[in-house]
């Protein structure tokens, strides 16, 4: 057992600091939103590169105010979601997933 967001978080924070030029999408996928791991320091982190790092969460039972994709993480939102991501950069892509 463990959690998945880990080593994504190391890989976001090594991609914000060495490399200037890059870009990163987190599609991050979560039950309700007390349960998102690392929530602050992911807002920080946009907050800090907005122009380099998107976060768009998916959350089945979400807070009214909490900015965000109802329902479940399914193929077909996945697909919608990383067709956005892609059509922000034209620069080469790379995809991980953990779950």
């Amino acid at each position: 057992g463990g959690s998945g967001i880990t080593p994504v978080m190391s890989m976001l924070r090594s991609l914000l600091a060495g490399e200037p030029r890059s870009q990163a999408t987190l599609i991050y996928a979560n039950t309700a939103c007390e349960g998102i791991i690392f929530k602050n320091e992911i807002a920080a982190l946009a907050k800090a590169h907005p122009a380099r790092l998107h976060v768009q969460h998916v959350v089945v039972r979400p807070q009214p105010d909490f900015p965000c994709v109802q329902g479940m993480l399914t193929g077909a939102v996945a697909d919608g979601l990383l067709r956005q991501a892609a059509a922000r950069t034209a620069l080469p892509t790379a995809y991980y997933l953990c779950g």
